[in-house]
């Protein structure tokens, strides 16, 4: 009893029909809670000679900016957290040294830290 393709495989063949006509396909990343960081360290791996950046190296880059630039994160940061003295070393701690996932804040600094423009694809 065939019940079909499932979710995910639907999901697949949708990112695959967005991906494929700019020469693009998707790689499995581990689901970790490093998975952004180890996405990001994938591509950036692919289109540079830079074999030597890993998840721990897009983490330190997310942290690093963020602490440089507080004040373009901080207003972000407050909608989810109350503002304490310190929030923005201890987010940027949690995001250097945990496996919590990565979001469009990280995306944001790695961006701006790179001076490079980050695609995100989704099938929806």
């Amino acid at each position: 009893d065939n019940a079909g393709p499932s979710l995910r495989e639907e999901e697949l063949k949708r990112l695959a029909n967005i991906l494929s006509p700019h020469g693009l396909r998707v790689h499995e990343i581990a689901a970790d809670g490093h998975c952004l960081y180890r996405s990001l360290a994938h591509q950036l791996c692919a289109n540079s000679d830079a074999s030597s950046i890993d998840f721990q190296y897009c983490r330190k880059l997310a942290a690093d900016y963020i602490r440089a630039h507080p004040d373009d994160f901080l207003p972000y940061l407050l909608a989810d957290h109350d503002f304490t003295e310190g929030l923005i070393e201890s987010y940027c701690n949690q995001v250097e040294s945990s496996n919590e996932w990565g979001g469009q804040l990280e995306i944001t600094a790695i961006a701006h830290a790179l001076r490079r423009t980050i695609v995100v694809y989704s099938a929806d």
